[in-house]
């Protein structure tokens, strides 16, 4: 088995809009989607993940459980597990495991928000915000949104929706960040 992790650096550098756009660059992952943006349908070491119900893909380390579409902004990093690794996730494809880790809180304030409209007519809107919630810096909170609306690049067909990741951050004592 060998891992690859794509961090958020490398999502943001290319400007990836879907999971196939950002796993084009891992060896061992092609997409195999038909056209269609809206599930991700992925070749992993020669095995597809199929559609539907997803064996492939985790949130967090946790059974994702369907095989939807999900904007790359809202992850920190997608850590691709190549090879059977069911002692890790349990009833997998012998392909192997795409763990999506979410943009969790933080300390510290700061804010993004970017738009874009496509070629065919599709608007894109995405915020991340992180705010410490007291003085003390002991609570902190991040709201990452992302959504889409409009046309696809095929006529007749629209791909919308709206993601929203809330997190907080608790400094509890010296020992226990949770």
């Amino acid at each position: 088995n060998s891992v690859t992790v794509v961090t958020a650096d490398s999502i943001s550098d290319q400007n990836a809009l879907t999971t196939e756009e950002v796993l084009g660059t891992v060896a061992g992952v092609s997409p195999q989607n038909n056209g269609r943006t809206f599930s991700n349908r992925l070749v992993l070491r020669g095995v597809t993940n199929g559609g539907g119900l997803s064996l492939t893909f985790r949130e967090n380390g946790l059974a994702g459980g369907v095989n939807y579409a999900s904007d790359p902004y809202v992850y920190e990093r997608y850590e691709v597990i190549k090879g059977p690794s069911s002692i890790i996730g349990g009833v997998i494809t012998p392909g192997g495991i795409i763990n999506r880790v979410n943009k969790l809180a933080t300390d510290g304030d700061f804010g993004h928000v970017e738009s874009s409209i496509s070629d065919y007519g599709q608007v894109r809107l995405r915020a991340d915000v992180n705010r410490d919630l007291d003085d003390q810096g002991q609570f902190s909170g991040r709201v990452v949104v992302a959504s889409a609306f409009g046309d696809e690049f095929y006529d007749f067909a629209e791909n919308d929706y709206f993601q929203v990741v809330p997190s907080i951050k608790a400094h509890l004592s010296e020992d226990t960040v949770v």
